[in-house]
């Protein structure tokens, strides 16, 4: 799914998706909505939290609707070890998913 998600840009303008709609890219284990001009630096967030941390599932909660509660959480399942780890990759990523909290679960 990161293919996707690195080619997110692409694939809004392939659509006909105007550039301020959100567009979602989800699978069983992964959902993104990368912002526009977010697609290659979400994907690389995503690379470095899969390849060095482990990250099994990942669910944005900074975009794609607003949860039951009001209150959007990025979803992630991993090793607890990794996790402080990963919720720091997100801070620092600069993307808009950046700043909403973040939820781990244990695999």
């Amino acid at each position: 799914m990161i293919p996707f998600v690195a080619a997110a840009d692409d694939l809004r303008g392939a659509a006909g998706v105007e550039a301020d709609r959100e567009i979602e890219i989800s699978g069983p284990q992964l959902t993104a909505v990368p912002a526009r001009g977010e697609s290659a630096a979400y994907a690389a967030l995503l690379r470095t939290i899969v390849d060095e941390y482990g990250v099994t599932e990942f669910w944005d909660g900074a975009g794609g609707g607003t949860p039951t509660d009001g209150v959007p959480r990025t979803q992630i399942r991993g090793d607890p070890a990794s996790a402080d780890a990963v919720e720091a990759a997100i801070r620092a990523s600069g993307l808009r998913l950046a700043d909403a909290p973040v939820v781990f679960r244990e695999d």
